[in-house]
């Protein structure tokens, strides 16, 4: 092999990457145009990098296919998500919509008179039940285990403070699987 050249003035236009004095990642097979001194050549990258001193050509690793287990757990943590943002969209309607009607009542055990006068708190509560809703929602569309971990522990505080001020029935139908729902998220990523 020629000895290396020094790659003064050194332009190297590639797909996937692109060089600075011979700091190059590409894939297997890339081409590169290489503008040097006024010529031009289209090497392949291992081509190149065997012409830059100090640099061995290195198939980039493959992609780790994931196991069977891993897809199950992430499966059962968007699952879990799922139904938190569903349960909170129910709770929207109960308290925005139905407050004065016999589901809304049968759930406050309230009696009319106290659901009409109840019904404008109520429906304050179901439009922040209906924003943790959008919020996992959007964390599961956008696939961010930090936004989705974010609206769960804002599902679990919720849960947590209504079951301390309001009823303890809302620890298991808020709190608890607001709490499942980020332990199958953390442990599956």
């Amino acid at each position: 092999m020629p000895p290396a050249r020094p790659r003064e003035h050194l332009v190297v236009h590639a797909a996937e990457g692109v060089a600075d004095q011979g700091a190059l990642t590409v894939a297997s097979g890339t081409e590169i145009l290489i503008h040097e001194h006024g010529h031009a050549a289209t090497l392949t990258a291992p081509e190149f990098l065997d012409t830059c001193p100090g640099n061995r050509y290195r198939e980039p690793p493959q992609s780790r296919t994931p196991h069977r287990a891993e897809i199950t757990v992430h499966t059962v943590a968007q699952v879990l998500i799922g139904i938190v943002a569903a349960l909170h969209g129910y709770f929207l309607v109960l308290e925005m919509f139905l407050w004065q009607r016999p589901p809304g009542r049968a759930l406050s055990g309230f009696d009319a008179d106290t659901a009409r006068l109840t019904a404008p708190l109520a429906a304050n509560q179901g439009l922040y039940n209906g924003f943790l809703a959008a919020g996992l929602v959007w964390a599961l569309v956008i696939g961010s285990l930090a936004t989705q971990v974010f609206f769960l522990v804002c599902v679990i505080v919720a849960g947590l403070y209504g079951a301390a001020t309001a009823s303890r029935r809302i620890l298991i139908a808020q709190a608890l699987p607001g709490a499942l729902a980020p332990g199958a998220a953390l442990l599956a990523a």
